[in-house]
């Protein structure tokens, strides 16, 4: 149970025994390019390590009550796109993609690509608090975390990551939100970004 899990120092993404979500066929091979300023993904085929929205996406609909998924490590992600584009975004958020009432809390995602935006993590109205997002990349925009439209990010850490823009992290209002605007929602607060680089 949550009660029993023993944490491994002060921060909140710090557990002794870590409950681990990999891309298939993923061996760790994650290598910092210094010819393209980006992290190289080479062995995984999964295009999404976790989908946490209703499917195939529609933002129209949205899981109706908050569904959180606490105090995993998510790695290995290669959102390279293809297969599944138009229904699954498999472009983006290599490591989590969050639709709307979906929290990641007290993680850690690292070690992911996307082809375009979130290489890490890509909100689409979630949440991500309380965690560490760290060694991910994304050939457009949100190395770490890309925000579309809406989303929140509290208390977490985004380091050493890369993008062509918002290295560690990006946040896009580019359209109304459910027809109506909502600038609130695109919150990045009390939390660290360092160390990321714009390619």
């Amino acid at each position: 149970t949550k009660e029993e899990r023993e944490k491994d120092g002060d921060l909140p993404w710090q557990y002794k025994n870590k409950t681990i979500l990999k891309g298939a066929s993923y061996e760790g091979d994650a290598a910092w390019n210094e010819t393209d300023y980006q992290w190289n993904i080479n062995s995984s085929a999964s295009r999404h390590v976790v989908w946490f929205a209703p499917y195939p996406y529609n933002e129209k609909d949205y899981f109706k009550s908050v569904t959180i998924l606490n105090g995993v490590t998510i790695l290995g992600g290669n959102a390279q796109g293809d297969i599944g584009v138009s229904d699954f975004l498999t472009d983006r958020g290599g490591g989590v993609f969050l639709g709307r009432n979906c929290h990641l809390m007290n993680s850690i995602v690292k070690e992911c690509y996307a082809k375009s935006d979130g290489g890490a993590v890509c909100l689409k109205g979630g949440r991500v608090i309380g965690s560490l997002v760290f060694n991910s990349s994304a050939e457009s925009r949100g190395g770490g975390i890309y925000m579309d439209n809406a989303g929140l990010i509290l208390q977490s850490m985004i380091s050493n990551c890369s993008a062509t823009d918002g290295g560690g992290v990006y946040l896009d209002r580019n359209a109304l939100w459910d027809g109506m605007e909502h600038p609130e929602y695109l919150i990045l607060g009390t939390s660290i970004v360092t160390n990321n680089t714009n390619k």
